[in-house]
């Protein structure tokens, strides 16, 4: 590369570099005036704290009654041996137990009442299993069609005498090529 070449393009990244470094303190200088916050005076107000009364709140128990469970009779599915049937087992469904939460009701100056939890037993009832039922496969027969060859006949081949004239008998002498 040319001296000259050198120190213009030495010389031209210096100036960038100079106008960059001024150019950082003009916008730093902007972003303190942009983002000056202007103060507003603080008033401040008394705060009057009130008493707060506070009034009991009497609990009383509550009696709860027994829940009366009546047994699940489960009754045993029977299952009769097929051949080649298997049986499909349905689940037990269960349906859940519903149960009410207890509410409390305050009243100012009156002991609180608490309402019993009323619980429903679970039902469970029995699932029927059903055999799965296989029908017979019906199979047709398959006909079988001969295929009758028929021969290939070949026909023989007859050559015929070439008759060369007097252009390709100079072709294939060579004189044509020389």
């Amino acid at each position: 590369m040319d001296p000259a070449k050198r120190i213009g393009s030495f010389s031209g990244s210096l100036v960038n570099l100079v106008f960059i470094m001024i150019l950082s303190k003009v916008y730093t200088m902007l972003a303190l005036v942009l983002t000056r916050w202007v103060q507003t005076p603080v008033v401040q107000t008394p705060v009057v704290l009130t008493p707060v009364v506070l009034t009991p709140v009497v609990l009383t128990p509550v009696v709860q009654t027994p829940v009366v469970q009546t047994p699940v009779v489960l009754t045993p599915v029977v299952q009769t041996p097929v051949v080649q049937t298997p049986v499909v087992r349905t689940p037990v469904v269960l349906t859940p137990v519903v149960q009410t939460p207890v509410v409390l009701t305050p009243v100012v100056q009156t002991p609180v009442v608490q309402t019993p939890v009323v619980q429903t037993p679970v039902v469970l009832t029995p699932v029927v299993q059903t055999p799965v039922v296989q029908t017979p496969v019906v199979r047709t027969p398959v006909v079988l069609t001969p295929v009758v060859q028929t021969p290939v006949v070949r026909t023989p081949v007859v050559r015929t005498p070439v008759v060369r004239t007097l252009w390709s008998r100079l072709l294939w002498s060579g004189l044509l090529w020389s």
